[in-house]
């Protein structure tokens, strides 16, 4: 079961952390808005390759500052997320990928 409160409501955390840091990494870092204006567009952008709520989407990538715009716009989607490490070698990702596909 998940339970959903204001804590994981992105408008909430919008309208009362707007200018506040929301992503800090040694290069720079997003405000809630600016965040959250990047959930936006990378949703959109996934919706535009055919991605829809529902659908099981695989992010196969290091831990990086686009790692959590790019999960997040999954959620906000709708969709289930599937992180897979891409330290596997190359046989166990392609296991993986294939098990959920046909799912």
């Amino acid at each position: 079961m998940l339970i959903m409160d204001d804590r994981l409501d992105f408008n909430v955390l919008v309208n009362k952390h707007a200018s506040n840091p929301a992503l800090v990494w040694p290069q720079g870092k997003l405000t809630y808005l600016q965040y959250f204006r990047q959930i936006d567009h990378m949703s959109k952008e996934l919706s535009k390759r055919g991605i829809k709520s529902g659908d099981t989407v695989a992010i196969v990538s290091d831990v990086n500052v686009h790692f959590p715009i790019i999960f997040f716009a999954i959620v906000k989607m709708g969709c289930i997320v599937l992180p897979v490490n891409p330290k596997f070698p190359e046989s166990r990702i392609n296991e993986i990928l294939i098990k959920f596909k046909n799912c």
